[in-house]
């Protein structure tokens, strides 16, 4: 006998009655009897992606920082920075200067006074923040 738990209970279920649940009382064809030289009857459905080929548009402030963006459907919004600068660009003088700013990436401004309320308005939003760099 097997033994299933349930919110209400615990319920005794025979071999027997595992053995109905789980065939089809010959009301459908058995699947391990198909042959596999025969070619299935439907053709088979494949997804259809609603691929966009989105142009990339990049535009140039006053300030010369370049913008690129793109128009994607769905509520999302994705925002990265990218500087030239980082540990390819340090030299002795400056190394560990790219990983102090990761560190003050979230800090704090002059409308946060914190990392946590930083961090408070971007779980509003359901938002992941992260800084990082790289080679």
């Amino acid at each position: 006998m097997f033994l299933t738990s349930c919110r209400t209970g615990v319920f005794r279920i025979s071999g027997q009655q595992i053995r109905r649940l789980c065939t089809n009382g010959g009301a459908r064809q058995d699947i391990t009897k198909l042959s596999l030289i025969t070619p299935i009857r439907t053709e088979p459905q494949f997804h259809v992606d609603n691929f966009e080929d989105n142009k990339t548009n990049i535009t140039t402030l006053p300030s010369r920082l370049r913008i690129a963006s793109q128009n994607r459907f769905g509520a999302h919004c994705a925002i990265g920075v990218i500087v030239d600068a980082g540990p390819r660009y340090e030299t002795n003088r400056t190394n560990g200067l790219s990983h102090f700013l990761e560190k003050l990436g979230f800090h704090s401004t002059e409308s946060f006074k914190d990392r946590d309320a930083v961090q408070a308005v971007m779980e509003e939003c359901n938002a992941i923040f992260d800084c990082q760099i790289s080679r």
